[in-house]
């Protein structure tokens, strides 16, 4: 069952929310295709969905390599990936009906929160809240991603005010729809 891997996960330490999920068993029972697993960067959604894909033995795809991979293919030095271009492969994705797959990203919250055409599909998708603080799984970011670079606690400031700044709101506001729309359906994780 997906709760032995959620309960391998570390609860925050501050401004913590717990890990919740919902609609878990239509994934596992393959009634639906798709799980998404969302929550701030460093709180263990790849981790987490690469556990599960290879228990389920089902592709697990992050948002982060989605970025990647359309960095990597650019057409000119000057390319920005624009995340309506992530939120249009997520939405592909999601709409696909034969292949069952694990979706993570933070940026799923952000696609929630800021286009309508995949709000929808996002909050009836069976999916994985993680509920790390922001301050910890900021700190956690910053420090793996610090491995390329000299200046550490830069890397884990930034992560930290991203996480703040940009991510919570979106986590936050998709965290309350998700409690008022499933209320009893909610499964919480003591972690």
């Amino acid at each position: 069952m997906i709760d032995e891997y959620l309960d391998t996960l570390q609860e925050g330490f501050f401004f913590s929310d717990k890990t919740i999920s919902v609609n878990l068993d239509l994934f596992e029972k393959d009634k639906t295709k798709k799980l998404l697993i969302i929550g701030n960067a460093g709180s263990g959604k790849t981790t987490l969905s690469i556990k599960l894909g290879k228990k389920y033995n089902v592709k697990s795809i992050g948002t982060d390599s989605i970025y990647k991979y359309l960095y990597d293919n650019r057409k000119h030095d000057n390319f920005k990936v624009d995340p309506q271009d992530v939120a249009k492969i997520v939405y592909y994705y999601l709409k696909q009906k034969n292949e069952k797959m694990i979706i993570e990203g933070i940026d799923i919250a952000d696609m929630y929160t800021k286009y309508s055409n995949i709000k929808d599909i996002i909050i009836k998708t069976p999916m994985i809240i993680l509920g790390q603080s922001a301050i910890k799984s900021g700190i956690r970011a910053g420090i793996r991603n610090a491995k390329t670079t000299k200046e550490h606690w830069k890397e884990i400031y930034w992560l930290t005010y991203i996480n703040f700044k940009r991510v919570q709101p979106s986590l936050n506001q998709l965290r309350k729809d998700v409690n008022y729309k499933y209320k009893d359906n909610i499964i919480n994780y003591k972690i």
